[in-house]
């Protein structure tokens, strides 16, 4: 007997309200609605075209518009404490380049639109700074100087390469490794596979040992392929619709309380703030979810959602959060830019009671996450919001809930400590 769409819509919710992390999980893994991933044939030659994703184009097209905005791009900054192995280091970056396409990319515009350049070469540019004969004072400025410079320093969209590292010897055994990559070809997920097939590869090389890693099945421009070919037609109009529905009405922009006036074009020039939440806290907070049925990030979208509404002094509320957009597992280990943005709004009723309020997130989030697979620049489209240079549309907030595992860069015969940017750009008011 064939289930009903009432029926496994019950059965979803109830299993949610049980189970809620299960659920989320399973809700996020759903692809039996759409074809699998192939690989398509190369084309011989020294640069091959292919079409650019959707989220590509988009981030194309801010570029263009605001000229190389700082926003987009991802750093990885590690201290290196030992006996680092120059030749091992460089093979092992060259081998991520040649078995990521991503990493060989840019971006060029003919008759068919924006496509993707995959370049032959494969030589990762890695410069090499020794600051090791300088004292304490200035070689810790340099250091900050070069951290800086790469964080903010520009990509040539087409010329590229649009990844780069800085290796910067402090002393004997000391070293700091910069990698910054373009968010037009990488993710924050990509990061932690790049973390990991880096350390398996340099520890293999310094051993003596070949690389250990298996070919990947596809690459990123079968990803675009597929996109293109299957989200058209009915399904992105199904998607599309409910996105309309769902935004409709909304206001254009979080009025939160500031010390001056908003700029008429972003700087993205940001600041990182860290705040610990004890572990009675985070005890509690998962509690309250568990109780009420709901994930701690649907808990804590509830909390951020009153806060913003009074703050702002708004009971509309659009809240944007980033989804990996990876439920192929043929797409788990690639380097590229797969996350969606799903944009979350949710009207803060005083008068509701917790459980009414949790009710309702938990049927918004299980709603978008149902139609997560239509790509944020597409929704943005659809709605046709008010645009501004001076905003991100459709919302201004994000909240993203890091529960992946922490990369880690466990390189062999060192210790790697991986440092977060504390002035890295901010897309985003909060």
């Amino acid at each position: 007997m064939t289930e009903s769409s009432s029926d496994m819509k019950r059965r979803v919710a109830a299993l949610l309200k049980s189970r809620p992390e299960l659920a989320r999980m399973l809700l996020e893994q759903q692809v039996g609605h759409a074809p699998p991933i192939r690989r398509h044939a190369r084309r011989a030659g020294e640069r091959a075209l292919y079409p650019a994703s959707w989220a590509q184009q988009r981030l194309w097209f801010i570029d263009r518009l605001e000229g190389g905005a700082a926003g987009y791009r991802i750093p990885l900054i590690a201290r290196l404490h030992g006996p680092l192995d120059l030749e091992a280091l460089q093979r092992a970056l060259d081998v991520l380049m040649e078995r990521h396409e991503t990493l060989r990319t840019t971006f060029v515009v003919n008759t068919e639109g924006l496509r993707q350049q995959v370049s032959a070469e494969a030589r990762f540019p890695l410069a090499i700074v020794d600051l090791s004969g300088l004292d304490d004072r200035q070689r810790r400025q340099q250091l900050e100087q070069h951290r800086s410079d790469e964080i903010h320093r520009g990509f040539d969209l087409e010329t590229g390469p649009l990844v780069r590292g800085r290796l910067i010897g402090l002393a004997p055994g000391e070293h700091v490794l910069l990698i910054t990559i373009h968010h037009i070809v990488s993710d924050g997920w990509s990061m932690g596979v790049l973390c990991r097939e880096l350390a398996a590869i340099y520890s293999a090389f310094h051993r003596g040992a070949e690389n250990p890693l298996t070919p990947l099945a596809v690459q990123y421009a079968d990803y675009t392929r597929w996109q293109q070919d299957w989200l058209r037609g009915e399904a992105l109009d199904m998607q599309l619709a409910y996105w309309r529905e769902c935004l409709e009405g909304a206001a254009i922009e979080l009025k939160l309380p500031a010390d001056g006036v908003r700029p008429a074009v972003q700087t993205y020039r940001g600041k990182t703030l860290q705040v610990v939440l004890d572990p009675q806290i985070t005890a509690g907070l998962r509690r309250l979810a568990q109780w009420h049925g709901v994930t701690l990030f649907m808990a804590l979208y509830g909390g951020w959602s009153i806060l913003l509404s009074r703050l702002s002094g708004q009971d509309d509320v659009v809240i944007g959060t980033p989804i990996a957009n990876r439920q192929h597992a043929e797409l788990e280990g690639l380097i590229g830019f797969f996350v969606n943005t799903l944009a979350l709004r949710m009207r803060v009723k005083p008068e509701y009671r917790l459980s009414r309020l949790f009710g309702e997130i938990r049927d918004e989030a299980l709603r978008a996450f149902a139609h997560q697979d239509v790509p944020f620049d597409r929704v943005v489209e659809a709605v046709r919001p008010e645009r501004s240079l001076s905003r991100n549309p459709v919302f201004q907030v994000m909240l993203a809930l890091q529960n992946a595992p922490r990369s880690e860069l466990p390189l062999a015969g060192l210790t790697v400590e991986l440092e977060d940017p504390v002035d890295e750009p901010a897309v985003f008011d909060l």
